[in-house]
């Protein structure tokens, strides 16, 4: 299976190229494979709460099923990633990052999330040490393999 996970871009004679799973990938082969954890890595960083504009929010969502997979995969891998090579309490930071972007893309219509119970984490918990964000990060990483989730290496 071909990852559709990438966090660097390169210009390439003149067409915007990206390094994905080790092969080279135009944007039009990107798009015909459908929406990309890339666009979803930037959309988490790059927007505040309540700055997407509405055609951004029309693009992620024009791609359905696929961009609620994207964004579950792209989610796990970093909570994932993030608690082991940082810290539970950086993974429970990046967890609620890519909540508050899944809500401004579905505006706040979290019951169409492809793991609902993930949001029964996000506002039970608002953890405080290393070893309680370590119990609720193990949580989400439960609930995301349980819901099919898997790791995409970049």
């Amino acid at each position: 299976m071909i990852s559709y996970s990438c966090k660097r871009q390169i210009r390439c004679r003149s067409k915007l190229s990206f390094i994905l799973g080790g092969y080279n990938y135009d944007t039009r082969e990107l798009n015909a494979m459908g929406v990309n954890l890339f666009f979803i890595n930037d959309g988490i960083n790059h927007y505040e709460i309540g700055e997407m504009p509405a055609s951004t929010k029309e693009y992620y969502l024009s791609y359905g099923n696929d961009f609620d997979t994207a964004w579950l995969n792209a989610m796990y891998t970093d909570v994932y990633v993030y608690s082991g090579k940082y810290s539970n309490l950086d993974a429970w930071d990046q967890f609620t990052q890519y909540i508050a972007f899944y809500d401004e893309v579905v505006d706040y219509d979290n019951e169409r999330a492809p793991a609902p119970e993930l949001y029964d984490v996000y506002y039970a918990y608002d953890p405080d040490t290393e070893e309680e964000a370590g119990q609720c990060v193990d949580e989400v990483i439960r609930i995301a393999e349980e819901s099919g989730a898997e790791i995409q290496f970049y």
